[in-house]
């Protein structure tokens, strides 16, 4: 009787819901870091749209945008890219970027990032405390407020922000924005080498 005790017992804890131990495994619409870009778009498209970064050596392409008809629609953001090395033949996703408009309605963007900062912490229980910070960004000419949350994880870094628009930035048909990306450490050590 206590072995079957034991067995139904170790049983219901192998059966726990495991945590991540890899940026791999927070996804974005069910995209990741190490996924190709050929999953979820074609050759064609890719090589047509890219956006490089300074040096050339990396770039991004929109692989959901729900304002251009040529891409397919998110259900969370309004627009995500996948960033590959240029050198890359098998377009391996180094970073995913996501965005989403908030019509100028910072607490609701602030309560989108509180909820995806709880479920990363909820993923990578393991990890350190986030960085927070509210620092006036470059963007817009330092423009914006930046409310920004970033996690420094084992192979890669997630940040988290909302964009605050000044009163004359909004004036000008800006709204304020959710910004979601994962980043590779080494995507993550070339922008600070660029910047």
């Amino acid at each position: 009787m206590k072995k079957i005790l034991t067995i139904i017992i170790l049983s219901l804890c192998l059966m726990l819901p495991s945590k991540a131990d890899s940026i791999k495994d927070f996804k974005i619409e069910s995209m990741g870091l190490t996924d190709s870009l050929l999953l979820f778009s074609s050759k064609e498209i890719i090589e047509k749209n890219k956006i490089f970064y300074p040096g050339k050596k990396y770039y991004r392409v929109p692989l959901f945008w729900n304002e251009n008809n040529n891409y397919p629609k998110s259900n969370e953001y309004d627009v995500i890219f996948g960033v590959t090395n240029n050198d890359d033949k098998e377009y391996i996703i180094e970073s995913l970027e996501a965005f989403k408009d908030f019509d100028n309605n910072i607490s609701k963007c602030l309560s989108k990032k509180k909820k995806i900062t709880d479920e990363i912490i909820n993923l990578f229980p393991n990890s350190k405390e986030p960085t927070n910070s509210v620092t006036n960004s470059r963007y817009m000419g330092g423009k914006a407020k930046v409310h920004l949350s970033i996690f420094h994880l084992e192979n890669g870094k997630i940040q988290i922000s909302c964009y605050e628009h000044s009163e004359d930035a909004k004036k000008n048909g800006k709204s304020d924005v959710l910004a979601v990306a994962i980043y590779t450490l080494k995507f993550s050590k070339y922008l600070a080498s660029i910047q």
